[in-house]
């Protein structure tokens, strides 16, 4: 074989890269925010005043965010990509949602269909 067919030319995919520095800085974003969440948890005031869900899934929302664009490198791939990523998001929250608005308007009685032989 000859010397050139052993070696694959370099491709450029015209994207850039993060360096080291910047997914170090990620991660320890990320451990930050999981922190702040840990002490919400054992602080009073969220448990009473009803606050403690929304504000952890705020704070879960900014990792989510923040894992997708970077680790899965959506913030420098194709726009395409990331439409293709967020459209299959919401398609599958409105079914979840879709869901959860028809187990709340028709209640089944498993049990009782399970029992009955309906």
């Amino acid at each position: 074989m000859t010397d050139h067919a052993m070696h694959a030319p370099a491709e450029d995919h015209g994207q850039e890269h993060l360096s080291d520095a910047t997914y170090i800085k990620i991660a320890l974003l990320l451990v930050v925010i999981t922190a702040v969440e840990v002490a919400i948890y054992y602080v009073d005031w969220f448990h009473t005043s009803g606050t403690l869900v929304p504000a952890l899934a705020v704070l879960s929302l900014v990792k989510f965010i923040t894992v997708i664009s970077y680790y899965m490198h959506l913030k420098v791939d194709d726009p395409r990509y990331r439409y293709i990523f967020v459209c299959g998001l919401i398609l599958a929250g409105l079914i979840v949602a879709a869901l959860a608005a028809l187990m709340r308007t028709h209640k089944i009685d498993y049990a009782l269909r399970f029992i009955t032989g309906a």
